[in-house]
Formats: structure tokens, sequence, C-alpha cells
């Protein structure tokens, strides 16, 4: 018995002893700054960096980029795919369409050697924005605020004066010979309205940098080919006829009903610098101030694969039209294989082999193994023929 009285005893003094202990540690707490041990950093995600991630081996030609431009001079269309992943060969997935104005002839100037944009296989080795030529030829979009030139001004208020290469540039490597990847004049309401003026017949493309072999994109369109492109970034510049694997993209119908759409704001922070997106999100995260606000708005995203025809023109009428499927006016004899558009892969390419298309970029001049395909089934986009092309 009296062991039991013991042992209730003990338990009882044990009990209010354990429960005075939490009483008084929790009271302290709530007087008391406690020092939290530093927890480490998780790994920022992809789509927190505000920073471009680059690969320290993305020089080597065969290092593959998770997305990739390609460029098609004869039809004067760029488009951004996302490289397939799976071990066998497969189809790309388009992500972006757009317009695009390749290098030109002028009245100065008619050497293919130099106007013609080069083809071959780059990739972008620096992202600049508001980038001004190294001798001030072309001054920069933005430079300060009494630079800008305002909304609604037309192209006698922007060619000469400023913002020849648009809000951001893409320069490549290796031996692209400066032919950059850039925006254009105008702000981001204005869309492709200067691309338009540009394909006038009439236009004077003197002292255009796009007469050197650069391409251009509208503002927006250059915009988010930096969202989704990194340094590093493999670029295809083709002369092809194009094709579909699948002529009743059935993959991108929902894109042909509804175009997505990206919010941009464009601040004038890191002018002439290394450029980052100006994806809404990532702009919020660098904390701006609204006074930092230059323009923002929604782009559009074209994900429906659009093939361009080849028509041959009488006496090379409508060249730089982006109508005809040949910027060049090559004969079409010499286009070598086809480009699938819907795929983001080639059939049998080859660079055409005439004086009018210089090869640059990496030195074995072929395409990454992974845009090659083996199928033997696609469908040309359909070709108007006329009597000068029944001749060749």
């Amino acid at each position: 018995m009296k062991n039991i009285v013991f042992i209730l005893l003990a338990s009882s003094l044990f009990f209010n002893i354990a429960l005075a202990q939490t009483v008084t540690v929790t009271g302290a707490e709530r007087q008391k700054t406690v020092k939290p041990k530093i927890a480490a950093k998780p790994s920022a995600s992809k789509s927190n960096r505000t920073k471009p991630v680059v690969n320290k081996n993305f020089w080597n030609a065969e290092t593959a980029s998770p997305v990739f431009i390609v460029q098609n001079i004869a039809t004067e269309k760029m488009r951004v795919y996302k490289r397939c992943l799976q071990t066998s060969p497969c189809a790309h997935e388009l992500l972006f369409e757009t317009d695009m104005i390749a290098g030109h002839s002028t009245s100065a100037q008619n050497d293919p050697n130099i106007f013609a944009t080069k083809l071959g296989h780059f990739k972008i080795a620096k992202w600049t924005k508001f980038f001004e030529d190294k001798n001030g030829k072309f001054p920069a979009w933005y430079k300060s605020e009494s630079s800008v030139v305002p909304k609604g001004s037309g192209p006698k208020e922007w060619i000469g004066k400023r913002g020849a290469y648009g809000w951001l540039t893409a320069q490549l490597g290796p031996s692209a010979d400066e032919q950059v990847i850039h925006g254009t004049y105008g702000w981001g309401t204005d869309k492709d309205s200067f691309l338009t003026y540009f394909r006038n017949p009439f236009v004077n493309f003197i002292d255009d940098p796009m007469s050197v072999g650069a391409t251009r994109v509208e503002n927006q369109a250059i915009a988010y080919t930096r969202h989704l492109a990194e340094i590093g970034t493999d670029v295809l510049r083709i002369y092809a006829l194009e094709a579909y694997a699948d002529r009743a993209l059935v993959r991108y119908e929902s894109y042909r009903i509804q175009k997505p759409f990206w919010d941009w704001v464009l601040t004038s922070r890191d002018a002439q610098k290394d450029a980052v997106s100006i994806d809404r999100h990532v702009q919020l995260k660098k904390n701006y101030v609204y006074s930092d606000v230059i323009e923002e708005g929604r782009f559009e995203i074209d994900r429906y694969p659009t093939g361009m025809p080849y028509s041959a023109t009488l006496f090379g009428l409508g060249a730089g039209s982006g109508t005809t499927g040949n910027t060049y006016q090559i004969k079409r004899k010499q286009f070598k294989g086809v480009f699938l558009v819907d795929e983001g892969r080639f059939v049998d390419y080859e660079h055409p082999h005439v004086a009018e298309l210089p090869v640059a970029g990496y030195p074995q001049h072929v395409l990454p193994a992974y845009v090659l395909s083996k199928t033997s089934t696609y469908i040309l986009i359909p070709a108007a023929k006329t009597a000068e092309d029944n001749r060749q």
C-alpha cells in the first residue's frame, strides 16, 4: 500500500514540475526575440530567374539549347520552337512565329555578300536593351527621357534619328558579321506597322541597319523572343521551301481558335546594358517604380503554324514583300529539301549553292542533328506557278 501511495505522489510531483516548465518556457518565448537558424536558400526555379543562366559549354555546336529559333530567309518568317527531349527523333513544338525582314539590296548597295542575311547555324551570344551601334550612326531607341520619340510619330520622326534597333537586340556568333536580330522603330502600340512600311517597294533602304544583313521583327515580338530565348540559344538561318508534316495541324487546333497572350512592362532601367526579360512578373520582382515605366501592354502570341508557299515572280517584282517565299529570287530548282514548319524539322535540307546566299556561322555549315527528319511524308505548301516558273 505504501508503495502505491509513493508512486502516486511521485507521479503528481513530476506532472506539476513539467507543467510549470511548460508555462515558464511559453511565457518567456512571448517576451524574447528568437533568432532562427539560417536556412539554406532553395534553388531558384526557371520562372523566378531574372538573370540569364548560361551553359558554360554553350559555344559547342553540338550543345543543344532548350528552345531554338529558325529564321527562314526565303519566307521572312521567324519561329521559336521548344526542343523535344525524347531519346528518339521527335517533332518539336512551335512556341511562336512572327513576320521578319531580312537584309535587302539598296540603291547604294547591291552586293549580296554585304546586304544579304547569311545562312547558317549560330547561337545567341548577348542580349542588349536599347542597343546602338558603336559608331553612334544609329542612336538607341532610348537613352534618356528627352530622347524618346513621342507616341503616334510616323516614319519621318523616327528614321535617321533614333530607334533603328528597337527595344532589344540579340548578337550572334560565331562569325555572324554583326548580323544581329533586333526590333524596330515605333512603340509597342505600333505593332508591325513599321515592318509594313519597310516592305513598300518605293521605300529607300539607305542607312537602315537591316539593309546589311540584320533581321528585324516588331518590338513586342523581339521582347517575347528574349523572354523565351536565353544566351546560348541555337539560331538556324535557312533558305527553304515550307511544308507541313500534318496538314490538319491537329496539335495546334486550339491556337487557331484563340491566341494566348503575354503581359510586358518596358522600363527605362538598364539601357545599353544586358537585357533580361520584360515579362511583367519578372519586372515586378525587380522592384521598379512607376516612373521607370516607358510603356506596358499585352502581346498576342501566334502559335499556329502558317506555311508560306513559293511563287515565282516576273523580273523579281515583289521580292522583299514577305509574300513570295523567295526573298532573293533564286530558281526553284536551286532549293534543297524542305522545312516542316509544324515540327521544326528538316527533310533532306541543304543551303542552296548560289552566290546570292552566303553562308557563315559554325564552319561545318550543317544543321544540328536534332532538327533533321527522315520522314518522306509531308505536304508542301501549294505554290502558284507562272509562265516564268515553267520555263525553269
